[in-house]
């Protein structure tokens, strides 16, 4: 295997291209509007939830199939305060802003944020933004666990609950009993 000996400002310059990337990507994003299916439903329960809906029953979106709160009970009220695309936008920027920190130990910690940020990119695009901002918590549950911080653990994985209850099946939560994070692993119950 050959190693090529990058300088500092080199390594940092590198780390830096996934941020920058994701940026771009999450500005493009919230420029275009781009019109896809899920952004649109996200959307419509921002309306909703700004419209006093709540939690109860709303008969506007898919003929009443989907209250503000049967998908994600948070996303739609913090999409109200600056709006779905920009929440999904931040949300994206959040994942590759944690990923280093998520993954330090790994074999090729910036493959992985790298590999992550597409990946944030591409749900993004998509329109999926409670899975988008389920998925930045359940990064940040990830670290915590990392650092054995447990109440902020506990408390990022009930926010990714709230958020999402895609992203919550990929969360720590999940581990049953175990969580391993590159090479890293914390083997206590959480």
């Amino acid at each position: 295997m050959v190693t090529i000996a990058a300088t500092p400002r080199a390594r940092v310059a590198l780390a830096a291209l996934p941020v920058v990337a994701a940026v771009m990507s999450s500005a493009v994003f919230v420029a275009l509007q781009v019109p896809v299916g899920d952004l649109w439903a996200a959307r419509a329960r921002e309306f909703a939830a700004a419209n006093g809906v709540g939690l109860d029953y709303w008969f506007g979106w898919f003929g009443g199939a989907t209250p503000p709160g049967a998908y994600s009970v948070v996303v739609p009220f913090l999409s109200t305060l600056i709006g779905a695309a920009a929440l999904g936008a931040v949300a994206t920027v959040a994942i590759t802003l944690l990923c280093p920190s998520a993954v330090r130990g790994s074999a090729h910690p910036l493959a992985a944020t790298w590999v992550i940020t597409v990946a944030a990119g591409f749900d993004l695009w998509s329109g999926r933004i409670a899975f988008t901002v389920g998925t930045a918590g359940a990064l940040v549950a990830v670290i915590a666990i990392r650092r054995r911080w447990w109440v902020l653990a506990v408390l990022a994985g009930v926010f990714v609950v709230l958020a999402s209850p895609v992203a919550e099946s990929f969360s720590p939560s999940h581990s049953p009993g175990r969580c391993e994070i590159g090479r890293a692993s914390c083997r206590e119950r959480v």
